[in-house]
């Protein structure tokens, strides 16, 4: 399937504490898309995935404890 993702807006990132993230971002015409991963990285070179999130509400929120 090819994947369509018309638009994705500003992801913002927040500082809730010393050890929690609040990651914020909107997209536009979701097409074929499974799933969106949110992943970390302590070394911009090795990825983790924390978190996955259904896609189709066009606006999302995720929480990421350290």
């Amino acid at each position: 399937f090819p994947v369509t993702i018309g638009k994705v807006e500003t992801i913002a990132v927040t500082k809730i504490n010393t050890t929690t993230y609040k990651i914020v971002w909107e997209a536009e015409n979701e097409q074929n898309v499974k799933e969106y991963v949110v992943e970390r990285s302590i070394d911009t070179k090795n990825w983790v995935p924390r978190k996955s999130v259904e896609p189709g509400m066009g606006k999302y929120e995720v929480i990421d404890n350290l």
